[in-house]
């Protein structure tokens, strides 16, 4: 079983059950919120990645990191996360290594792929 369906399938017995927690700014997700926001951002990655595309993600680690991380999956894509603190040239060399064609983030973590 893939990670997606196992969460879809806990997210069937508890919809309501804590999925993320986030201590720093109290914005905690539920199963429902949670595959709900997947959802909807993997719709809009879809228009945009064919299967199989890397995508650096380079969001800080809050539940937009894993929003963000599951879309990408639920999209058809492949996630090579990197740090949002990295420089340019870091962002250069990760999304080259990477084959990366999108990226998550700040906008100078996007332009590492344009």
């Amino acid at each position: 079983m893939q990670l997606l369906e196992r969460l879809q399938s806990h997210a069937k017995r508890t919809p309501d059950g804590l999925a993320v927690r986030d201590v720093a700014r109290g914005g905690d997700l539920t199963w429902r919120e949670l595959l709900s926001a997947v959802a909807a951002a993997a719709r809009r990655l879809s228009a945009e990645l064919a299967p199989g595309d890397v995508v650096l993600l380079a969001c800080p680690n809050d539940p937009g990191f894993f929003v963000s991380f599951l879309a990408v999956l639920a999209a058809g894509g492949g996630v090579f996360p990197v740090s949002p603190d990295s420089t340019a040239a870091e962002l250069a060399a990760a999304a080259e290594r990477s084959g990366a064609v999108a990226a998550i983030g700040a906008e100078h973590v996007q332009a590492a792929v344009r």
